[in-house]
């Protein structure tokens, strides 16, 4: 059934992610989604978190000899084509959200090497077990997830095996400077093969939770919740980084989103570093643990109001967004305070640092209130 319903999306949609003549049919797409993952639970091709678990603490390289990154630029046309050949719909799903409906995330994953598809870790993030990653190509082809080849939970990168996916690989281009022009292919709002166009604006650092300072790659594009693992690709077709959450900068009356990514020389990286996590079973397990509600890729909203002595940050999170914590920082980097909004927490702070915080909270509760609206809320 599967196979007979991948000719028919494929010969509606086209390998061009749609023309004029012949349009996209997104409800034909999400039958064939529902298909390939009702086989793949039925063929039992499933994972498990001891396989997470595992390719988070991978420790031999993966060995793969990276292309060169192609030079000349091509056409509308041909930029198009390739850049939907080679990113595909990635579906993941826990066996429970399966049985009552079927319902999966949708992001997208693209192939970096022959048989090996680059996308975000939060795809994974929270799934109850067992689970399944199954994809779905441009043209129609049902694409078998064969391995989690490995994980980076800090970098949210995934590197997965796969079968079906096709031969069109985006090389990686690690050098791409700021204000060079780029697009990017997702899937937002259950809209397939969805092309954006945006500019690489900066690279900035990142610090991660432990103090690490992780290089991320920033851009202006039009993109929200089913972009997730998308390839930022330039006129050469090369992918110079993968998207996969927003930061919401505030200005005045005015608010911003701008994409923060992984640059492609982090995952070209990965080709031939080992990796040395070691991650121990309790920070498994915290890093996976079951989301409050499953859903779409999950995007984080990262909002950051800042004064001349400091700054507030909040995160949002699409899949529990009410819930989000803020932290206050002095221009040195220190932390001052970090927690839910709380009149308590308010009052540890000094007093350069309240306005900042109030403001803050103000931008992500109007955040929070978009992204979910609580009860009452829609009728008001």
């Amino acid at each position: 059934m599967a196979v007979a319903l991948g000719v028919a999306v494929g010969r509606a949609a086209g390998v061009t992610g749609g023309r004029v003549e012949v349009p996209l049919d997104d409800a034909a797409y999400a039958r064939m989604g529902k298909a390939i993952r009702h086989e793949a639970f039925a063929s039992n091709r499933v994972f498990r978190i001891a396989d997470l678990a595992a390719a988070m603490n991978r420790r031999e390289p993966l060995g793969l000899v990276p292309a060169a990154p192609a030079q000349a630029p091509l056409g509308e046309d041909e930029l198009h084509e390739r850049a939907a050949r080679a990113t595909f719909a990635l579906y993941t799903l826990s066996e429970e959200d399966y049985k009552t409906g079927n319902h999966a995330r949708l992001g997208a994953a693209f192939l970096i090497h022959p048989g090996v598809a680059a996308t975000c870790f939060h795809a994974f993030k929270g799934l109850g077990e067992p689970f399944v990653a199954a994809g779905l190509t441009v043209e129609g082809r049902p694409v078998t997830v064969v391995k989690i080849l490995a994980l980076y939970p800090l970098e949210d990168l995934a590197l997965l095996q796969v079968e079906g996916a096709g031969d069109t690989v985006l090389p990686l281009r690690p050098d791409t400077p700021a204000g060079v022009r780029v697009r990017a292919i997702g899937h937002p709002l259950n809209k397939y093969f969805f092309a954006v166009e945006g500019m690489v604006g900066r690279y900035g650092i990142k610090s991660g939770p432990g103090g690490e300072r992780l290089t991320r790659l920033h851009l202006m594009i039009h993109s929200i919740g089913g972009f997730s693992g998308g390839a930022i690709v330039d006129a050469a077709g090369n992918a110079v980084g993968m998207l996969d959450s927003f930061e919401t900068l505030k200005a005045g009356a005015a608010t911003y989103d701008v994409h923060s990514a992984i640059p492609a020389a982090t995952i070209r990286a990965r080709f031939n570093e080992p990796y040395t996590c070691g991650m121990k079973p309790e920070a498994v397990a915290a890093v996976l643990r079951p989301v409050a509600a499953p859903g779409a890729s999950v995007e984080v909203h990262t909002i950051k109001t800042e004064g001349p002595k400091g700054a507030a940050i909040a995160e949002v999170r699409s899949d529990a967004p009410h819930a989000y914590t803020v932290r206050v920082e002095d221009k040195g980097g220190n932390e001052l305070a970090r927690g839910r909004p709380s009149d308590a927490l308010r009052a540890e702070l000094p007093e350069w640092a309240k306005p900042l915080y109030d403001e803050n909270v103000k931008t992500a509760e109007a955040k929070a209130a978009a992204l979910a609206p609580q009860v009452g809320e829609a009728e008001r």
